[in-house]
């Protein structure tokens, strides 16, 4: 597979004898979850952790997991580190390959969303999915929104010091995350009934334009997002000493997240849950307003205030910057910078 796989692959032997057998070795772009069956009866990976269930988790690499030609119809095994699916093929039976969005993270777990609650990862009051969401092979479909919730939990108990969720017993110093390939959109027409196919003379092919387009999703799709830990935050850009009511100030002010080295986070929060930076004006006269946009999302290493502005004169204002998270830590989410007017 050199482009983005299809969700279902049905494979069969045309005209084979059942003692007719093949081992096929798959590769696929981007590792997912594939579920293996055999005329629609489930077949489970040869390096199942069965102790797990009824959660799905993979054991440790291994030839002794390797698919014979003496096995099974649809005995199977995902060699993860060289992206290879293991799978027997006979003849007189047609295996299916479905596959499962997963969110990969790189700390060594590879975990389908409907067992981020088996591993306590997703089981946040505001999380959309329910605590029984079936893991079982052909349960619930999630949808994208659905995902991505699951992704933002993820991210949102690691920033926030709450990494005992993964319920692993190890110090973290960042989270790289793959995310799940999204389920796939039925495409648009080409042609309709009253106009026919569009041509356009010297045009690229609608093959070329189609082509190019998967290779655009597989790539992001292989994007990894690296998510540090923040402690500290600072005013890159403050706001200006002196200012005039009714106007915009003349710099804005700009806020940046460190991690432990002093680098600038570059992403705080999953990208569908932005944690957002609140401006608040305090001190000066008790009747002025600060107007602008006083909430921005912090993106690409900063959170960015572009249209503040005060209606009153005074003096001894100040204006503090409060990030907003779900499960924000104090000592992670406060900073602030003098404003003289």
């Amino acid at each position: 597979m050199t482009s983005t796989p299809p969700q279902v692959i049905r494979l069969h032997l045309l005209h084979a004898d059942p003692s007719e057998a093949v081992v096929l070795r798959i590769y696929f772009p981007k590792l997912q979850r594939y579920d293996i069956y055999v005329d629609d009866i489930y077949v489970a990976p040869k390096n199942l952790d069965t102790s797990k269930l009824p959660a799905y988790q993979l054991l440790g690499e291994g030839t002794m997991y390797e698919p014979t030609l003496s096995d099974p119809t649809g005995s199977n095994y995902l060699q993860r580190s060289e992206k290879l699916l293991h799978v027997v093929l006979r003849g007189g039976q047609i295996v299916d390959i479905k596959t499962t969005p997963m969110i990969i993270l790189t700390t060594g777990l590879v975990v389908d969303p409907n067992n981020f609650y088996e591993m306590e990862i997703a089981s946040s009051p505001t999380s959309s999915l329910s605590s029984n969401t079936s893991t079982a092979p052909g349960g619930n479909v999630l949808s994208s929104e659905q995902l991505d919730q699951s992704m933002s939990n993820i991210v949102e108990y690691y920033q926030t010091g709450n990494s005992d969720k993964f319920n692993v017993s190890l110090d973290l110093d960042e989270v790289n995350v793959v995310e799940a390939i999204e389920p796939p959109k039925e495409p648009g027409p080409k042609a309709t009934k009253e106009e026919g196919s569009v041509v356009i003379e010297g045009a690229e092919l609608f093959s070329q334009i189609q082509q190019k387009e998967e290779e655009a999703t597989l790539n992001k799709s292989l994007e990894v997002v690296v998510y540090d830990t923040p402690t500290s935050s600072i005013v890159v850009d403050g706001v200006p000493s002196v200012v005039v009511t009714y106007t915009l100030f003349g710099t804005s002010p700009t806020i940046t997240v460190l991690n432990d080295n002093g680098d600038a986070v570059e992403s705080l929060g999953h990208s569908s849950d932005p944690w957002q930076f609140t401006a608040t004006l305090i001190g000066g006269d008790l009747a002025a307003t600060l107007m602008g946009t006083r909430t921005v999302a912090y993106q690409d290493g900063y959170a960015n205030f572009t249209d503040l502005s005060l209606d009153l004169p005074g003096s001894d204002y100040s204006i503090s910057f409060n990030v907003t998270s779900r499960l924000c830590l104090t000592s992670h989410c406060y900073t602030s910078s003098k404003l003289l007017s």
